[in-house]
C-alpha cells in the first residue's frame, strides 16, 4: 500500500516538473506576456469612445453621461473625463423632462449622452446603442460600430436610427 502510494506521488511529482520544463508554467509567470485585458475594462474603453465622439458632435453648455437606461457611470469612470474641457456630469446630476434638461445645481442648460447596450462581433469590432436627448425634439437614437486599432476603440460609424 505505502509502496503505491509513493509511485503516485512520484509520478505526480514528475507530471509537473515536466510540465514545467515544457513552459506549461513559465507562459503564466512570465513578465514578457502582457495579459489580455478583460471583457469588462474593454467595454469601459469602448464607452469611452463612443462619449468622446458624442462630446464632440453635440454642443452644449454641460454633458450628462448615461451607460444604460438613466445609470451613472462609475466614479472611476468619470474619472477618465477629469480633464475635458467641456463639463461633464453623471445623468442623476441633471433634471429632464420633454421641455429639457438642466443640471440640478446651476439650472443650466444640458444634454443627455447615452451609451448602452455593447454587442461583441468578434475580438475588434462592436456595435454600441447610444445617442442623445437635449429636449422633446432634439434626440436621437444611434447605432455605433467600433475598431480596435492597436491599444485604442475607435468609431468608424455612426448611424442614426431614430431622430426627434
Amino acid at each position: 500500500m505505502r509502496a503505491m502510494h509513493r509511485a503516485f506521488f512520484l509520478a505526480a511529482l514528475l507530471s509537473a516538473l515536466s510540465t514545467a520544463q515544457c513552459g506549461g508554467l513559465r507562459r503564466h509567470t512570465s513578465a514578457s506576456v502582457a495579459p489580455a485585458t478583460s471583457r469588462p475594462a474593454q467595454e469601459d474603453e469602448i464607452r469611452e469612445a463612443v462619449f468622446r465622439h458624442q462630446l464632440k458632435k453635440y454642443q452644449a453648455d454641460i454633458y450628462f453621461l448615461s451607460v444604460g437606461r438613466d445609470r451613472d457611470p462609475s466614479d472611476q469612470f468619470m474619472r477618465r473625463f477629469a480633464r475635458e474641457k467641456r463639463r461633464v456630469k453623471k445623468v442623476s446630476q441633471c433634471a429632464y423632462s420633454a421641455s429639457g434638461v438642466r443640471d440640478k445645481a446651476t439650472g443650466r442648460k444640458g444634454v443627455i449622452l447615452n451609451v448602452g447596450k455593447i454587442t461583441w462581433a468578434g475580438r475588434t469590432h462592436v456595435k454600441v446603442e447610444g445617442g442623445y436627448f437635449a429636449w422633446g425634439r432634439a434626440a436621437s437614437s444611434n447605432l455605433y460600430r467600433l475598431a480596435r486599432e492597436g491599444r485604442r476603440w475607435v468609431v468608424k460609424r455612426d448611424r442614426i436610427v431614430a431622430i426627434a
